[in-house]
This record gives C-alpha cells, structure tokens and sequence, in this order.
C-alpha cells in the first residue's frame, strides 16, 4: 500500500500501538504494558472478546516493526510491517505480512468468522483506512 507520508511518520504512528484501532475494524483496543509489550483485545463474534499480549521483538525506526505473540496466547501470530521509502522519500510502501499458528477448533472458527474468510483482503481493508487517516490532518493529530 503506497500512502503519502514519510516512512519515519507511518513508523511513528504504527509504533504507538494504541494508534492500531484507529484503521483496524476488528481491534476494540491496543493497551501498552511496557515499551516492546502490549495487551490487545478483539471483539469475537456474538460480542465475545479474544485477548493477548504481544512484544515488539525487533524494530528499525522508519524500516519495519517485528512482533509475536507472547507464550500461552490462545491464537500464535507473529508479523513484520515494513517501510518502504519512494519518490523523495515523500511516500512510503507499506507491506505487512502476518503470520499464525494453530488455534483450537473453537478459536479457530471464532477467527474466520471475526475476520472473514480471507484474512488478507481485511489486511487490505485495514491499510486502505490506515492511507486516508494519516494522508488527512486527522493522522497528523494521532501521531
């Protein structure tokens, strides 16, 4: 996804977990436990919620942001955004790729209903709020 904003802005903003909600539908929220940790909540289908931590386990500041999962997590996931800069450095390319584990049956079928059947075009949906919020002055204020 190309949005026109400096890689070093859109890390920014992605780094501040709590930001996440703001352009993924699925989160109801993104609390910080300490500065690599967070504790995020879905709201699941017939108003349930699914809850986990997760840690930043490697970053380059304006390049990308690794994270997983913490043990004992009911779905193991882990993923990488990336930052790419282009034209002057005046848009970035941002690519994500998300990664999960085995869930049990009952989480697992909990998750397709939550995220649809195909996790990537959420992704897609995601990254395209996530562009029209930071290319407005409402990005710039979240930040």
């Amino acid at each position: 996804m190309q949005i026109a904003c400096s890689s070093s802005e859109i890390f920014e903003f992605w780094r501040n977990v709590e930001n996440l909600p703001s352009f993924m539908i699925h989160l109801q929220s993104v609390t910080k436990v300490g500065d690599s940790i967070s504790h995020w909540v879905v709201e699941g289908p017939a108003g349930h919620t699914i809850e986990w931590d997760v840690e930043i386990i490697n970053e380059h500041p304006g390049e990308m942001i690794a994270w997983q999962t913490l043990p004992g997590a009911d779905l193991q996931s882990a993923g990488t955004v990336r930052f790419q800069p282009f034209n002057n450095a005046q848009t970035t390319e941002v690519t994500v790729i998300l990664q999960f584990g085995p869930a049990t049956k009952d989480l697992g079928a909990a998750m397709v209903r939550l995220f649809g059947e195909s996790p990537g075009k959420q992704l897609e949906e995601d990254l395209l709020r996530l562009k029209a919020l930071l290319e407005t002055d409402v990005g710039a204020n979240l930040a």
